[in-house]
Order: structure tokens, then sequence, then C-alpha cells
């Protein structure tokens, strides 16, 4: 079973997460379960082995719904506080955390840790039960002992400096492991479950190598292309078990590299270094040319040692990684979930918005509309929704004379708040059934 935290302090870890967790699961006598909190997120999941455990802890926890205020106006000063969170019955450093049953299930690797996790102590309570029941009062045994455990420790001490050296050493080195396919589109909320599911507009079967560096990913396909991923650009890695894939859910562009032909050198003068020189995309990967400008969320396959680059990739801390198995769209509807008919219908619609003798809507809040949808953050067929319900209402407002229940102000600041389409944010969130006016008014 799992359980969805919301409201996390974004600077807390796995482990810290585990620690300030651990008094509230001793006291209910849960003892196998394992948190995964990626890195800088307000959000984090919990699973347990036993599913009623995990159902001692969501009735001792989970948050309190209370009714949701009605939508108001901007200029009323209580609109602020008509978004009712519900009341947190879990508290962790002074901060109110919501506690609901997760809509995912849980994934093989953490269901295979928690067993792992459950055999080990079931293991060392019994060894520790051995122990005890052992007759130690011969003092010569008892200074062999000492004498040997004297050893161990010093053997053990040795053995964590050089284990602590070889993790500062992995956590500096660079890794690398071969890669089967790269394919780019956008992720969407998708069917009557909202879904997040990846629509892969292009793809490429092109065999490489992804290599994580400290500051970047590079990725070299085969011979003669190179991507490059900044990690600061990386919003969220979401890690898919089922298919050993990596998605990335980028807030800017990669950049392209294609290798040079060699050039005559000087005699005795040999180059063993290609020279990479900057393109807008892969030329050999289809349609990328297309879908390069706005599509950017990337997913990589790894052909081998998927578990082993996770687990690395975790513990060095540095990109946030999600544990998702995200299904993949290959043959998305046109105008619905399809980019390129969908952002052709946006265009259209925002032109019509924005002509005519009567413009219901300010260039300012159009252009705001058409940044969100360019900087990844709704997809064309959510973003034309949005205009339709902006313009219907604006048509009204026109009608009775009275203000616009929205502000370029206030698009603003939805421009700045609104999150990326990643797992742990709510459809709701990405304007799904018409909240987007009714963050425009607060």
């Amino acid at each position: 079973m799992e359980l969805f935290l919301t409201n996390v302090p974004a600077h807390l870890s796995d482990d810290r997460l585990r620690t300030e967790l651990e008094p509230h699961t001793r006291v209910l006598g849960v003892v196998d379960w394992l948190c995964d909190k990626p890195k800088g997120k307000a959000h984090a999941w919990i699973s347990f082995v036993s599913e009623a455990e995990g159902k001692r802890f969501l009735q001792k926890h989970e948050s309190v719904n209370t009714p949701t205020q009605p939508k108001i106006f901007q200029n009323d000063k209580r609109s602020s506080q008509s978004k009712a969170k519900g009341v947190a019955r879990l508290h962790i450093l002074k901060t109110p955390i919501y506690v609901k049953k997760s809509k995912r299930e849980v994934d093989k690797f953490t269901l295979q840790a928690l067993e792992y996790q459950k055999d080990q102590r079931k293991e060392l309570a019994e060894d520790l039960s051995r122990r005890a029941s052992k007759d130690s009062n011969n003092s010569k045994n008892n200074t062999n002992t000492n004498t040997n455990s004297s050893s161990n420790t010093n053997n053990n001490n040795n053995s964590s400096s050089s284990n602590s050296s070889n993790s500062n050493s992995n956590s500096n080195s660079t890794i690398s492991t071969p890669i089967r396919g790269i394919s780019c589109g956008k992720n969407i909320f998708a069917g009557e479950s909202d879904t997040l599911v990846f629509v892969q507009q292009s793809s490429s079967n092109v065999k490489g190598v992804a290599k994580f560096g400290r500051r970047a990913l590079i990725l070299t396909l085969g011979q003669e292309f190179r991507v490059d991923i900044a990690y600061d650009t990386i919003q969220d890695l979401i890690a898919g078990v089922s298919d050993n894939s990596l998605t990335f859910v980028l807030s800017e562009t990669p950049r392209f590299y294609e290798v040079q032909a060699a050039t005559p050198t000087q005699p005795g003068h040999a180059s063993h270094f290609p020279k990479w020189e900057r393109q807008t995309h892969i030329s050999t990967w289809p349609a990328h040319d297309k879908y390069v400008a706005h599509c950017l969320v990337y997913q990589i396959t790894l052909a081998s040692h998927y578990a082993e680059t996770l687990e690395t990739l975790k513990s060095r801390n540095v990109i946030a990684v999600t544990r998702q198995n995200l299904p993949v769209l290959r043959n998305p509807k046109p105008f619905d979930q399809d980019y390129t008919t969908s952002m052709s219908r946006f265009e259209g619609s925002i032109g019509s918005a924005g002509s005519g003798r009567t413009k219901l809507l300010p260039f300012a809040i159009l252009f705001q509309v058409q940044a969100l949808v360019w900087n990844n953050y709704l997809h064309p067929a959510i973003a034309t929704k949005l205009l339709h319900l902006m313009t219907s209402v604006a048509r009204d407002c026109k009608r009775s004379g009275t203000p616009l229940p929205f502000t370029t102000d206030a698009m603003k600041q939805l421009y700045q708040k609104i999150p990326y389409p990643c797992p742990g944010t709510e459809p709701q969130d990405l304007f799904e059934g018409g909240a987007g006016i009714h963050r425009c008014r607060s």
C-alpha cells in the first residue's frame, strides 16, 4: 500500500523524512515501510509492505476534508482564503502534512526492497536471540571476544573509511550506461482517472551512451551527435521500472551538437579529440526539428544497468528522482492529445481572441496564456479550453458592464506558481476542469 504526502518541507531528504516519521510509525507498530522524497519537492510517498499497516497509518493521519468555499472575484479581499486545504492530522517540524491514499501502485523494486527489509529484520532478531541464549561467563572467552571485537572494530573502521572514500569518489565520478532509444513529447493527464502519461511525438531507436557528469547529462547518439542536458534545467526525472526508461521534464531545450569532419593538421600534431558544432536539432532524428522548440519532455531507454544507475543517481541527491511507471501514448488523438494539431487549433483560437472589432481579452493576457504553452507548463489543448472559458467570461463581463475577473498581474503570479506536469502534480493545478479561471480570480 502507498500513501501520498503533500506540503512536506522541500529541503528534507529521504533519510531525514524517515527520521521525522519514525516516531509516528513506531507508536502504531509499523516497522516495514519506505519513503520516497524527490529532491527539492514538497511531496513524498510512503510505501508499506503490509496493507494493514498502511491502513493503520492512514486512519491515524489522513487529512480531513473541509467544505470548499465558493470562488469569488479578485476585488473581494476574502478571495485569498477561498481555497481550503482541509485539516492536517500529521505535523513534521511544525509543518502540517496532508496525507491521503496514493493513486499509483507500488512498483516492483520498492516491493522487493520492503520484502528484503522485512527478511533482514527477522534475521537480525533471530540472531540477537541466539546470542542472548549463549553462556558467556568464561572470562577467557570474554577476553578473546573483547580482543576480536577490538580487532573487528578496527577493521570495520578501516572498512567504513574505505567505503566513505569510495562513496565520495562515486559522487564525483561519471555514471555511464548504454541506451537504446530516445524520444521527445509532452506529459498530460489522460482518461477518466487523470493518469499522467507521456505523449511521444517523435522518437529515434539510435543506440548511444548516457553519461551523468557532475553538472550535466551528456547523451552520445551513435558516433555523430550529442545532446547536453544541464541538471539545473531538469524539473523532474521520472524513473519507469517497467520499461527501463528515464523521463526528463525540462524547463528549456537541450543543447545539440554534431561532430565535424576531421581537418588536416600540422605534421606531428594529430588531433585526438572530436570537434563538436552546435546545432538546432538532431538531423537524423525523424521530425525532431518540428517538435524541438516546445516539446520539452525527453525520454531515454537504458539498455542495461538500470537499477544500479538509478540507485547511484538517487544517492548523489543532485537531481529530483521520482519512481513511477509512466504510460507512453504513441498514437495521440488529434486536437486533444497530439501536439501539432492541438497547437494549430490553439494558435487559431488565440489569433481570433486578439482580432476583430471587439477584442474581449487584452493582448497582455493573451501573451501570458501563450507563454504558458511555449514554456512547457500547459498542453495546447488545455490552453485552448482555458482560452475559450476566459473569452466566455469576458463576454459576460462586457454585457453586464463589470470588470474582468482576471488581470495581467494575476496571470504573472500564476506563471510563477503553476507546477510542471510531473508525478505529485494534481490535474486541477494545470487548469483541468476550468480551475485556471478560478486561480486567476483569486
